[in-house]
């Protein structure tokens, strides 16, 4: 660590300090209201002068923060908001289209096991919006993905048998993806993500289509997607890996440890092992950037517990170098209208309220004999850093909830009768 560490002594709270008369250096008594709220195993006196001497261990340095910060920790618990459902729950949700928030995301990429279902609503809409897409086509319309082909082929009419083909070759034709996989938390998101957007019917897709997605997200199946492809409107590649499970093609998927052919896998899951894809619904698979905004929640919820973490880390590290804690009066950072800010420094007087460090009489107990009038900037500034932070994250779990329920294009609101 370069030659910097943070002796076990400048750790210790008031009553942790050896007392004269052991064998350490004589002190002052120590004050009968310091707070338990920093909880720490006293260190006998004879080693306490040895540890004052030598640098932590990376070990030791580790266990001293997850002593502070408490089993929350890992999970980004409090303080401050977005920390998500603990790891090992188990989450179910109802999907509609419209109200799918960051916290849901969130905890579908925390929790051990996921429960999805279709709302009643959505699949009355979604039945609706389908049926009246095929009186479309009866008529005349020419749906580009559905009875059109596609890129350079789009003017190409296909017939009834040749529409169901087709969107089975959508979807190998684009499953060309390399690179390692995503996580399989990630996956889940994508499909849980897709679904929901399904859910608001203008895809005209089935209805049967969002419970298939629901059924392996339930059963705990994920398909092996390649995080390299083609990027940008539409995550053509990694969501042809995801159609291709879906549809229980040979595309590779996971299940309670073990990776083998979809087929395989959704059968070992107690699914049935294929699905056939109807008229227009390959191209509102791999249309959209549900992979990009799936790993984008991913890297935000990530974000936010490391935040939580970082201010725990900020108050113990004020603690322990005895802070003037003026810096955190609540009028300075009212003053500066950045209500993040202003929660970052609340939070941080919480966890040092009542420290018996950060006070002068603290001070003079370590031979420091004279006022502490400020600190440096670099400590100084940290509420207004963490708040920018903070307004950035808050920024992107809007960013995402908009995202998650909005209509990838192409969708049939844009079919057009046939010449006639």
């Amino acid at each position: 660590m370069h030659g910097h560490y943070v002796s076990r002594m400048a750790l210790q709270r008031p009553n942790d300090l050896p007392f004269p008369g052991k064998g350490s250096p004589t002190m002052p008594p120590v004050p009968t209201d310091t707070p338990a709220r920093i909880r720490r195993s006293p260190v006998p006196a004879a080693r306490t002068a040895r540890a004052a001497r030598k640098p932590l261990s990376l070990v030791a340095s580790a266990a001293l923060v997850m002593l502070f910060l408490g089993p929350d920790a890992a999970a980004g618990g409090p303080p401050g908001p977005g920390a998500g459902a603990r790891t090992g729950a188990h989450l179910q949700l109802v999907l509609d289209g419209e109200s799918l928030t960051a916290q849901d995301m969130f905890d579908v990429l925390d929790a051990t096991s996921v429960a999805v279902k279709l709302s009643d609503r959505s699949r009355t809409r979604m039945r609706q919006i389908r049926d009246g897409a095929l009186d479309e086509l009866a008529k005349g319309a020419r749906v580009y993905g559905w009875n059109q082909a596609l890129g350079p082929l789009k003017d190409k009419q296909l017939d009834d048998e040749q529409q169901k083909e087709f969107q089975k070759r959508i979807l190998r034709s684009h499953a060309a993806g390399v690179g390692q996989p995503l996580p399989e938390r990630v996956a889940r998101l994508v499909m849980v993500l897709r679904a929901n957007q399904m859910a608001r019917g203008a895809m005209a897709v089935r209805p049967e289509l969002v419970d298939r997605m629901n059924e392996l997200v339930t059963a705990g199946v994920t398909p092996v997607v390649p995080h390299i492809g083609s990027l940008g409107s539409g995550d053509l590649q990694p969501m042809a890996a995801v159609g291709m499970v879906l549809t229980g093609d040979q595309a590779p998927a996971r299940y309670r440890g073990e990776q083998g052919p979809a087929s395989q896998i959704l059968a070992r899951a107690g699914l049935a092992p294929s699905f056939e894809l109807q008229q227009g619904e390959a191209l509102p698979i791999i249309s959209g950037s549900t992979v990009v905004l799936a790993s984008y929640a991913d890297a935000l919820h990530r974000a936010t517990k490391a935040a939580a973490l970082g201010e725990r880390i900020l108050a113990m590290f004020m603690d322990a170098t005895r802070a003037e804690i003026s810096s955190l009066d609540a009028r300075t950072h009212a003053e500066r209208r950045i209500p993040e800010e202003a929660e970052v420094a609340e939070r941080l007087r919480g966890l040092l309220r009542g420290s018996g460090w950060t006070t002068e009489q603290g001070r003079r107990r370590l031979g420091e004999d004279h006022p502490r009038i400020q600190d440096a900037v670099s400590l100084r500034a940290a509420p207004h850093i963490y708040g920018a932070l903070r307004r950035t994250l808050a920024e992107g779990r809007r960013n995402i909830e908009h995202e998650g329920q909005r209509l990838p294009p192409p969708t049939p609101l844009g079919v057009r009768p046939r010449p006639g």
